[in-house]
């Protein structure tokens, strides 16, 4: 089938071209057949295009139907909650520069003696009538973590995920946002191996909560960075089952890596490290 980075690139591009076609306008007055016919004939187009070499047609045809059921469902999912005051502004919205020719004011965060500049692009930004709230929008295509449907989550997880707390953020650098006061977010899964649309939400006070978090985690990675102290973490917050199973550089740790993980886990340079779980509470 399609390799998972594929899958998600092609995806997203169906997402922002549906979304693109009516932007701006109330998803609550379009009708639900139109909104079906303008996916399935992106749906379509966009798969056939990253079709993998040499699959099958039987088991292409299963994938294919299978993405475009899931992406029916997230028009059921949009069509339900379009009556909340927030539409579409703002798709793929860039911040700093990422590509020649494109210059966008990158969000700065000051972190203890350091300074970060974000740049990237927020796959949706959603606004309400008056231009004072937004819901920021990050699409996935893998499977939505136990670990984020928990009432202990937070936005940062510890610092393994700052994406939607950055995004909140760089609304504020960009011109076309600066009367928005009140910024929630979430990540919306579209997840393949059941057909579901999983939300993980986020209200506009955990994000401020985050946004005060957040500098205090990344001046203790730009101590760590600055001194050449990059610690393995054999397990995390959003994945506690480990992050080695999808790590490129696992040869370099070894068989032993959870032993020595522990036996370091008192030297005082780890210790000011793990420093970044004990903020995010």
């Amino acid at each position: 089938g399609m390799a998972p980075l594929e899958r998600g690139v092609t995806v997203h591009a169906i997402l922002e071209g549906v979304m693109k076609e009516y932007c701006g306008r109330n998803l609550q007055a379009v009708p639900e057949t139109e909104l079906r016919r303008s996916v399935a004939s992106r749906g379509r187009e966009a798969l056939e295009k990253s079709r993998p070499a040499g699959i099958p047609d039987l088991l292409w045809e299963i994938e294919r139907d299978t993405i475009l059921g899931l992406l029916d469902e997230w028009i059921v999912y949009e069509k339900e909650r379009a009556g909340e005051d927030l539409s579409p502004a703002g798709l793929e919205q860039a911040f700093g520069n990422i590509a020649p020719g494109e210059n966008h004011p990158a969000f700065r965060l000051a972190a203890g003696r350091h300074a970060f500049d974000f740049r990237g692009r927020i796959d949706r930004v959603d606004l309400s009538g008056d231009g004072k709230r937004a819901r920021v929008i990050d699409y996935k295509t893998g499977s939505l973590p136990d670990t984020m449907t928990r009432k202990t989550r937070t936005p940062l997880m510890s610092g393994e995920r700052i994406q939607i707390a950055v995004y909140r953020g760089a609304l504020s650098a960009l011109e076309a946002f600066q009367n928005v006061e009140e910024v929630e977010g979430e990540y919306l899964h579209l997840q393949q191996k059941d057909g579901r649309v999983a939300r993980c939400f986020f209200s506009a006070g955990e994000l401020r909560e985050a946004a005060r978090n957040l500098p205090e985690i990344l001046s203790i990675l730009g101590d760590g960075i600055e001194n050449g102290r990059f610690f393995a973490r054999t397990a995390g917050s959003g994945w506690p089952g480990g992050h080695c199973s999808y790590c490129d550089y696992l040869p370099i740790c070894g068989k032993d890596r959870t032993q020595r993980e522990e036996r370091k886990a008192a030297d005082p340079a780890v210790r000011k490290f793990l420093g970044i779980l004990e903020t995010d509470q």
